[in-house]
């Protein structure tokens, strides 16, 4: 079962979506990001709740690009971007879409790992449906390099 009490810093949620902190910082300022709470040494707490605001305007800025620019490599990783959110927010969804895809980013690869180890009981279907996920997703080269 996955945390829901997770908090998260501006390094976990820049890894996460893949972008600076000052895009971070200027989407708040900017007001596309939901006010962000702070600890008792003035640091920004993230929450779960902060997630889906960030990837709704992520996801917007990114589609309203690859559209401009007719990118379909760019839409396709904003679905895969997508569905990642959808894993890191419980629906199990995200999954079955991840599933879908032939292969998957590295950062995506790596943020469901980090997942997984942190959020999830090694007992649990999810835990096994991610590393099974990743493991097809990891190229024959890499796969052989490791079990060296």
């Amino acid at each position: 079962m996955a945390n829901t009490d997770r908090s998260y810093s501006p390094a976990d949620i820049c890894a996460i979506f893949n972008i600076a902190k000052s895009t971070l910082f200027r989407w708040e300022q900017d007001g596309f990001v939901d006010r962000i709470p702070r600890d008792l040494r003035d640091r920004r707490v993230y929450k779960k709740s902060h997630l889906g605001s960030i990837a709704k305007h992520l996801f917007r800025e990114q589609y309203q690009a690859a559209a401009r620019n007719e990118n379909r490599d760019s839409l396709a990783q904003l679905h895969e971007s997508m569905a990642l959110m959808k894993v890191i927010a419980g629906d199990p969804m995200g999954l079955r879409e991840l599933a879908e895809f032939p292969a998957l980013s590295t950062p995506t690869m790596r943020e469901l790992l980090r997942f997984a180890a942190e959020e999830l009981d090694p007992v649990d279907e999810d835990f096994a449906r991610i590393l099974d996920l990743v493991r097809r997703c990891v190229p024959d080269s890499a796969a052989a390099a490791a079990a060296r």
